[in-house]
């Protein structure tokens, strides 16, 4: 008798993303139980790659989630499907996202004729903390990162890490774009091929404010600190 040796890989239902963003509340989206007296009332663990879609389209469709915190409960593979950032002009993410030293890998975002390009798009407020993305394709308008396109809020503890591809015309950084935001003990580490990439396009659309991490910081009193990039940084000017 032969016997031959074989290793077979088993992946849990909803942590590869198929590319659907259910209408429905998803059992992956898990909120709290009224019934639990210990329960956060102000907790949402994500599951599984449905319910992140699921929640990106709530964001975007206004419910800010000012005061809750979005909290991942495993690795989950974006699977290079086109991803819709996570808030936009007009319906930002003003709550917290914890990441819980989770990695989120294979995100593709793709909309080069839009503002605020990333997994989040426009945070207002909002924090992004404890968070690891593997592998990133992001190119839009202006306002391009990976963790965020921009704005206000607070980037903690987020790191960007494989083949890291980033490109846009204004306000280009690895981790985020557009800085009114305070942004701390975060990295970008790229394989050989990835890049942070300026690219001029018409007037006030010129490949310039492009950095490893932050592409362009805002006027006011904000902390950067315990930031490195590791990436082949490309622009016109304000590199």
């Amino acid at each position: 008798r032969y016997y031959a040796e074989c290793t077979v890989t088993v992946i849990a239902a909803g942590l590869v993303w198929d590319g659907d963003t259910p209408s429905e509340q998803p059992d992956g989206f898990d909120t709290p139980d009224p019934d639990d007296p210990e329960a956060d009332p102000n907790l949402i663990v994500i599951n599984d790659t449905q319910a992140l879609a699921y929640f990106a389209a709530q964001v975007n469709a206004g419910n800010s989630y000012s005061g809750k915190t979005v909290r991942l409960g495993r690795d989950l593979d974006l699977n290079n499907q086109a991803w819709t950032p996570i808030g936009r002009s007009g319906s930002a993410f003003s709550g917290t996202f914890d990441g819980n030293g989770m990695t989120l890998s294979n995100l593709y975002v793709e909309n080069t004729e839009s503002e605020f390009a990333g997994l989040f798009g426009m945070l207002n407020t909002g924090t992004v903390k404890n968070l690891n993305v593997h592998n990133a394709s992001v190119k839009g308008l202006s306002s391009v990162g990976v963790i965020a396109g921009g704005y206000t809020g607070k980037i903690e503890n987020c790191h960007v890490t494989g083949l890291i591809q980033v490109e846009g015309s204004y306000k280009v950084g690895g981790i985020i774009g557009y800085a009114y935001a305070t942004v701390t003990d975060s990295s970008v580490a790229g394989d050989e091929g990835s890049y942070v990439r300026g690219t001029y396009l018409e007037a006030d659309l010129e490949g310039d404010n492009v950095g490893g991490v932050i592409g362009f910081v805002g006027e006011g009193s904000k902390t950067y600190s315990g930031l490195s990039a590791s990436i082949s940084v490309e622009g016109t000017r304000k590199v």
